[in-house]
């Protein structure tokens, strides 16, 4: 069935310049005090009893997510995983896509991380994915139908990850529920619906960089169709949210 038709699905723009998403970078040789204060910044440290040694994590009542503290990288590509479990797609709320989003931008716009889409599944199998987006090597946006998202269980968002330049770098990942017109979904508390976490990157030594496939679609994944109407607007409300998370 093809849950698009209807409801067009809104092109995803560059966004390297919307603020609110541009991590921050340091020298390689990170004081241990800022290093502390980044990690301060954990969603898991503004959340009581939602925590687990090694691991940025956050829980809501949207679920939950989780993405190791730090990994270094030397030489070679790792790999990463964004661990999510959904308590409620928001349905019953008017939620029509789920958007999930990986990523690194540097305030210079160097974006030196590069990403690779290698897995996004459940323990169901591949999640069907409505929409790709790989505006850049750097970047990977995937719109979910939600009566495709799979909730009450456990979701592995998966990555490769290189860097072409030595250097403390961030990987964000973002969930957010979106209703028709493309506005966020809100919470029982009046925020937005979403869920956020990331990993801190030591590069010691630079890799090549990654193939950034995320634009491909795995079989059993599927494209809507054209006259896409451009909802912007859900795309500027993720920045923002990401902005006020750094701060």
């Amino acid at each position: 069935m093809d849950h698009n038709r209807g409801h067009p699905l809104p092109p995803i723009p560059n966004q390297d310049r919307l603020p609110g998403r541009r991590p921050r970078r340091t020298a390689l040789a990170l004081p241990a005090l800022a290093f502390a204060l980044l990690l301060s910044l954990s969603p898991a440290s503004a959340q009581g009893g939602c925590s687990a040694d090694g691991y940025n994590m956050q829980c809501t009542e949207f679920g939950r997510i989780a993405m190791e503290s730090q990994r270094d990288i030397r030489g070679d590509a790792i790999d990463v995983t964004a661990s999510i479990h959904l308590d409620t797609a928001y349905e019953d709320q008017g939620a029509r896509w789920l958007l999930f989003s990986i990523r690194n931008i540097e305030a210079d716009g160097s974006n030196p991380v590069t990403l690779e889409l290698t897995g996004f599944s459940s323990a169901y199998g591949d999640i069907v994915t409505t929409r790709v987006e790989n505006p850049g090597a750097n970047e990977i946006d995937l719109w979910v139908d939600v009566l495709d998202t799979p909730v009450g269980t456990d979701i592995a968002l998966d990555v490769r990850v290189g860097s072409t330049e030595r250097g403390a770098f961030r990987l964000e990942t973002l969930v957010m529920a979106f209703d028709r017109g493309y506005a966020p979904v809100k919470g029982s508390d009046g925020s937005d619906a979403s869920l956020f976490s990331f990993t801190l990157l030591g590069v010691n030594d630079e890799t090549g960089a990654v193939g950034a496939n995320g634009g491909s679609l795995s079989e059993g994944k599927k494209l809507p169709g054209p006259g896409f109407l451009p909802a912007l607007g859900a795309v500027a409300v993720a920045a923002i949210l990401l902005g006020r998370r750094l701060k």
